[in-house]
């Protein structure tokens, strides 16, 4: 599992230190609104391709596990033709209701070709993240992270073109997206072109919508969840405070990377390990899920500390207000943690319909409090929406999936590990606000990380000497 999640770990890196690199020049030249365009631009088309798509990427990496290659192929190839005939229909729906949607949610911010654009964008990034799924599936961890990469650099680089010689403003980062994305999904084509087939089965899209239909209105529930908070930000305080509402989550979303990565690694030893269903290899799970949090933890810790430094270094005035909003949105983060493993339960289990009631309570909490907090407190008010809702959601989730897949894992452990490190993240605040002295902050917050490594590391908490073994096996 390390040694997949090092690869993962340095394209991350790489990732975190191409945006890092760049955002000085990008925070030049676009605004907070500007960012706020962006943000709404790929949440659009990300959120109504996610809800076309029926929640088949999960059935295709529940049933890698189960079927031998031709099955798979068969089952991998129906899937995405059966995906391309939906959202063709998508597409045509949808270009009608343009100019509404522009009127009614985007506040008049995206034009008619930009809301197809963004459909056209979610679509090629679905199938990208689809093919994505299988290599993770067969573990193939270095193509994963090569695309990864390729899209990161492309993405700069025309984005960089396009402001720079081209006096684009918004649009570069939209085309660099676009652009990048379609070509990275092309490289995952031919990564996964053993697995292409003219033959294809209704058998088994009937199948996998039979295993994922239970998820579908869980994932339209899940994604009015996730966007509803900057459609409204967008409508009551305007594009500025969506763009440092996004901004603060591209911070916080660091931590996020570094958790993607374990998970990619995470996620077939799951299911594999699960499928065993033996002693040695649950506690196996139950070692290694443990280990995540410390990890995990550490990561969420620095990315929370050191934000105030990184954003008076990389950006301008107008940007630093988000340092406020980043420890709070670690926290977010930090706690879907706990999804390595209920959700996980949840999906080997194949009671997916069990995600409906949980999406829809948090759906609920989350529309009440945005709705009351966003006109008094404007981006902090939707991360405490997003923070509670979230919070439910994962309680629901940790009760139901040791309901359908008992496993003892420590969950009493695992929730005073998690309320420990969510208390060393909250200091940031305290030290943001009370010490003027940036050299003095930092000497303290590079302490406070500096002692809970010590910690980890007298008190074992972590298994170096195994973690070393697995490594130097693997090699």
């Amino acid at each position: 599992m390390y040694k997949d999640s090092l690869i993962y770990f340095s394209s991350t890196f790489s990732t975190i230190l191409i945006n890092f690199i760049s955002l000085p020049f990008f925070t030049r030249y676009l605004s907070l609104s500007d960012y706020g365009i962006i943000a709404l631009f790929i949440i659009f088309g990300s959120t109504l391709t996610s809800l076309l798509s029926f929640g088949l990427s999960q059935a295709l990496f529940r049933f890698y596990f189960k079927y031998d290659f031709d099955r798979t192929k068969i089952l991998f190839s129906s899937i995405i033709f059966f995906l391309l005939i939906i959202f063709v229909i998508g597409f045509l729906c949808l270009y009608p209701f343009t100019n509404f949607l522009n009127n009614s949610l985007f506040k008049s911010s995206l034009s008619h070709e930009l809301i197809l654009f963004s459909f056209i964008n979610g679509c090629v990034i679905y199938f990208y993240n689809y093919n994505k799924t299988l290599l993770v599936a067969e573990k193939k961890a270095a193509k994963v992270s090569i695309l990864l990469i390729i899209q990161s650099l492309l993405n700069l680089m025309i984005s960089f073109y396009l402001i720079y010689f081209e006096n684009f403003t918004y649009m570069a980062i939209i085309y660099g997206v676009s652009i990048s994305n379609l070509i990275v999904l092309v490289l995952a084509f031919l990564y996964n072109y053993n697995f292409y087939t003219i033959k294809l089965s209704l058998n088994e899209i009937k199948a996998a919508l039979k295993y994922s239909y239970p998820e579908s209105p869980g994932i339209a529930i899940g994604l009015l969840y996730s966007s509803f908070d900057k459609f409204m930000l967008t409508n009551v305080n305007g594009l500025k405070e969506t763009g440092l509402y996004d901004f603060g989550f591209r911070f916080a979303t660091i931590s996020k990377l570094i958790m993607d990565a374990l998970s990619q690694s995470w996620n077939p030893l799951f299911m594999q390990n699960v499928q065993e269903k033996t002693n040695n290899s649950l506690e196996q799970l139950k070692n290694k899920f443990q280990e995540l949090f410390f990890i995990i933890g550490f990561f969420c810790i620095a990315v929370s500390f050191f934000t105030e430094e990184a954003l008076m270094i990389l950006t301008t005035q107008e940007f630093f207000a988000a340092k406020y909003l980043v420890p709070a949105l670690v926290i977010y983060y930090f706690s879907s943690t706990f999804s390595f493993m209920s959700v996980q339960q949840i999906y080997f289990s194949g009671k997916l319909i069990y995600n409906l009631p949980v999406n829809f309570f948090g759906l609920l909490v989350n529309l009440i409090m945005n709705i009351i907090l966003i006109p008094i407190y404007g981006a902090f008010g939707a991360v405490i929406a997003t923070i509670t809702a979230s919070s439910i959601q994962i309680a629901l989730n940790l009760y139901i999936g040791n309901k359908v897949c008992p496993i003892n894992y420590g969950l009493k452990r695992i929730l005073y590990i998690f309320a420990i490190i969510s208390l060393i993240i909250l200091l940031a605040y305290p030290i943001m606000f009370y010490i003027d002295n940036i050299i003095i902050k930092f000497v303290i917050k590079l302490l406070i990380i500096i002692s809970f490594v010590l910690i980890i590391y007298f008190y074992r908490l972590l298994n170096f000497q195994e973690i070393k073994k697995e490594f130097i096996k693997n090699i």
